[in-house]
């Protein structure tokens, strides 16, 4: 059953994606005290850091006057709950994900077409009519340079090295739309553009993880950051901010 009142909006890119899609229309339980103040509210799941979010959201209050409500977990939590309130939709919108994590899930929205949808580059339309393009932002390996001393990181073949086992910042690939594109970005690069012959270097990047394996996509850019790991992979706009 899909949500009612859906909007979306998706970020895709050539090496890392994320999504902002549309979800579920009038919120339930969660919402009913506003409504009863006739007060506007939208609720947004979100994946998105919030020192990207709260600008924007801030904004958006401003010049709307409807309330918002942020609602953030990481990608793959927030599909589940979606998925789980499909028959009383609690959130409007989803914001953030990855392109390859939210396009099987399209069941889920409804369709929506953006008035500055002719704006859009044609490589980044709405194809899928219930996914709009949001930002375009890269998959990155994000080194702390206090500690790298003379290890070499030019690629994901770099990150097998003996040197950086158990100093290498991964989140859980179901739980994290980043880390899903990293996983996707390794078999394909790895696998020399066959994704299948890529599991080999996988099954050796998780032994070099020595069993680390981070719960939140902020987790790691700001693990590398805070110098507890000497390299993380990451998107550019959560390594860019530290």
């Amino acid at each position: 059953m899909k949500l009612k009142k859906a909007l979306s909006l998706v970020i895709a890119g050539v090496v890392m994606c994320t999504a902002l899609a549309g979800c579920g229309g009038k919120k339930q339980e969660a919402a009913k005290g506003g409504e009863a103040n006739n007060e506007k509210k939208l609720i947004i799941y979100c994946s998105h850091p919030l020192d990207f979010t709260k600008p924007l959201v801030s904004e958006f209050e401003k010049q709307s006057g409807i309330k918002v409500e942020v609602i953030s977990a990481g990608t793959g939590e927030l599909l589940k709950r979606i998925e789980s309130e499909k028959a009383h939709p609690l959130g409007d919108i989803l914001w953030g994900g990855a392109l390859g994590s939210v396009r099987p899930k399209t069941a889920l929205f409804e369709k929506y077409a953006s008035k500055n949808e002719d704006h859009i580059q044609p490589d980044f339309k709405n194809v899928e009519g219930t996914l709009t393009r949001f930002t375009d932002i890269p998959s990155v390996l994000m080194v702390n340079t206090k500690l790298i001393g003379n290890i070499k990181i030019d690629g994901y073949a770099d990150l097998l090295n003996p040197a950086l086992k158990g100093k290498i910042a991964m989140t859980d690939p179901s739980k994290s739309s980043s880390a899903f594109e990293h996983l996707v970005n390794m078999l394909y690069d790895m696998g020399n553009g066959d994704p299948e012959k890529g599991w080999d270097y996988v099954k050796k990047f998780c032994q070099n993880l020595d069993g680390k394996l981070l719960s939140g996509s902020s987790a790691v850019y700001k693990g590398v950051a805070d110098g507890e790991y000497t390299v993380g992979c990451t998107f550019e706009e959560g390594g860019a901010n530290m």
